[in-house]
Protein backbone atom coordinates (compact mmCIF):
# COMPACT_ATOMS: atom_id res chain seq x y z
CA UNK A 1 0.00 0.00 0.00
CA UNK A 2 2.68 2.53 0.79
CA UNK A 3 4.25 1.78 -3.12
CA UNK A 4 0.60 2.52 -4.33
CA UNK A 5 0.47 5.74 -2.09
CA UNK A 6 3.77 6.53 -3.38
CA UNK A 7 3.06 5.74 -7.06
CA UNK A 8 0.09 7.77 -6.54
CA UNK A 9 1.87 10.86 -4.92
CA UNK A 10 4.36 10.11 -7.44
CA UNK A 11 1.65 10.68 -10.42
CA UNK A 12 -0.02 13.77 -8.69
CA UNK A 13 3.36 15.70 -8.53
CA UNK A 14 3.80 14.97 -12.41
CA UNK A 15 0.35 16.61 -12.78
CA UNK A 16 0.77 19.32 -10.66
CA UNK A 17 4.79 19.96 -12.33
CA UNK A 18 2.83 19.59 -15.68
CA UNK A 19 -0.13 21.84 -14.63
CA UNK A 20 2.90 24.19 -12.98
CA UNK A 21 4.61 24.75 -16.29
CA UNK A 22 1.50 25.11 -17.99
CA UNK A 23 0.64 27.79 -16.14
CA UNK A 24 3.95 29.21 -16.38
CA UNK A 25 3.35 29.11 -20.41
CA UNK A 26 0.41 31.30 -19.51
CA UNK A 27 1.63 33.60 -17.80
CA UNK A 28 4.50 34.08 -20.23
CA UNK A 29 2.29 34.74 -22.88
CA UNK A 30 0.06 37.06 -21.11
CA UNK A 31 3.42 38.78 -19.60
CA UNK A 32 4.22 39.02 -23.61
CA UNK A 33 0.83 40.51 -24.57
CA UNK A 34 0.63 43.25 -21.50
CA UNK A 35 4.16 44.71 -22.86
CA UNK A 36 2.86 44.59 -26.59
CA UNK A 37 -0.43 46.00 -25.27
CA UNK A 38 1.47 48.68 -22.79
CA UNK A 39 4.06 49.34 -26.47
CA UNK A 40 0.68 49.99 -28.13
CA UNK A 41 -0.64 52.11 -25.77
CA UNK A 42 2.37 54.05 -25.58
CA UNK A 43 2.18 54.41 -29.17
CA UNK A 44 -1.64 55.40 -29.16
CA UNK A 45 -0.99 58.50 -26.47
CA UNK A 46 2.06 59.42 -28.57
CA UNK A 47 -0.10 59.79 -31.61
CA UNK A 48 -2.97 61.38 -29.39
CA UNK A 49 -0.42 64.07 -28.30
CA UNK A 50 0.34 64.40 -32.15
CA UNK A 51 -3.34 64.50 -32.89
CA UNK A 52 -3.63 67.37 -30.20
CA UNK A 53 -0.82 69.33 -31.51
CA UNK A 54 -1.98 69.30 -35.05
CA UNK A 55 -5.83 70.19 -33.72
CA UNK A 56 -4.39 73.29 -32.16
CA UNK A 57 -2.20 74.05 -34.77
CA UNK A 58 -5.36 74.03 -37.30
CA UNK A 59 -7.40 76.01 -35.04
CA UNK A 60 -4.84 79.08 -35.00
CA UNK A 61 -4.86 78.69 -38.41
CA UNK A 62 -8.11 78.95 -38.41
CA UNK A 63 -8.13 82.09 -36.19
CA UNK A 64 -5.54 83.63 -38.01
CA UNK A 65 -7.25 83.27 -41.78
CA UNK A 66 -10.54 84.29 -39.86
CA UNK A 67 -8.71 87.52 -39.09
CA UNK A 68 -6.87 87.90 -42.73
CA UNK A 69 -10.76 87.48 -44.23
CA UNK A 70 -11.84 90.15 -41.67
CA UNK A 71 -9.03 92.19 -42.73
CA UNK A 72 -9.85 91.71 -46.17
CA UNK A 73 -13.39 92.64 -45.55
CA UNK A 74 -12.42 96.15 -44.02
CA UNK A 75 -10.12 96.66 -47.28
CA UNK A 76 -12.73 95.60 -49.22
CA UNK A 77 -15.17 98.24 -47.98
CA UNK A 78 -12.54 101.06 -47.79
CA UNK A 79 -12.16 100.44 -51.42
CA UNK A 80 -15.64 100.47 -52.21
CA UNK A 81 -15.89 103.68 -50.15
CA UNK A 82 -12.82 105.51 -52.53
CA UNK A 83 -14.19 104.11 -55.69
CA UNK A 84 -18.24 105.60 -54.57
CA UNK A 85 -16.11 109.33 -53.92
CA UNK A 86 -14.41 108.94 -57.51
CA UNK A 87 -17.56 108.05 -58.74
CA UNK A 88 -18.87 111.41 -57.18
CA UNK A 89 -15.97 113.36 -57.80
CA UNK A 90 -16.36 112.40 -61.61
CA UNK A 91 -20.17 113.42 -61.70
CA UNK A 92 -19.61 116.41 -60.58
CA UNK A 93 -16.41 117.21 -63.11
CA UNK A 94 -18.83 116.03 -65.57
CA UNK A 95 -21.06 118.55 -64.38
CA UNK A 96 -18.75 121.39 -64.21
CA UNK A 97 -17.45 120.52 -67.60
CA UNK A 98 -21.56 120.67 -68.76
CA UNK A 99 -22.05 124.34 -67.23
CA UNK A 100 -18.16 125.09 -68.84
CA UNK A 101 -19.40 124.17 -72.34
CA UNK A 102 -22.92 125.79 -71.85
CA UNK A 103 -21.00 128.93 -70.59
CA UNK A 104 -18.84 128.40 -73.46
CA UNK A 105 -21.16 128.18 -76.20
CA UNK A 106 -22.89 131.78 -74.52
CA UNK A 107 -19.87 133.15 -74.28
CA UNK A 108 -19.42 132.24 -77.98
CA UNK A 109 -22.97 133.69 -79.03
CA UNK A 110 -22.53 136.68 -77.03
CA UNK A 111 -19.40 137.22 -79.12
CA UNK A 112 -20.75 136.78 -82.63
CA UNK A 113 -23.78 139.20 -81.27
CA UNK A 114 -21.35 141.63 -80.01
CA UNK A 115 -19.22 141.16 -83.65
CA UNK A 116 -22.76 141.89 -85.69
CA UNK A 117 -23.39 145.01 -82.99
CA UNK A 118 -19.77 146.44 -83.61
CA UNK A 119 -20.43 145.39 -87.65
CA UNK A 120 -23.27 147.66 -87.61
CA UNK A 121 -22.22 150.51 -85.35
CA UNK A 122 -19.31 150.92 -87.80
CA UNK A 123 -21.41 150.88 -90.71
CA UNK A 124 -23.59 153.58 -88.79
CA UNK A 125 -20.16 155.34 -88.02
CA UNK A 126 -19.33 155.28 -91.83
CA UNK A 127 -23.03 156.55 -93.07
CA UNK A 128 -22.61 159.45 -90.48
CA UNK A 129 -19.07 160.71 -91.34
CA UNK A 130 -20.82 160.49 -95.34
CA UNK A 131 -23.17 162.37 -94.22
CA UNK A 132 -21.58 164.75 -92.40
Amino acid sequence: MIAVSAEEQTARADEISESVARSAVTVRTVAESANESAGLAGEIARATDETSKTAAEIAQNIDELSHGAEDVARSSDEAARVVNDISENIQRISATSEQTATGASQTSESSEELAEMASMLAQIVRRFKLDV
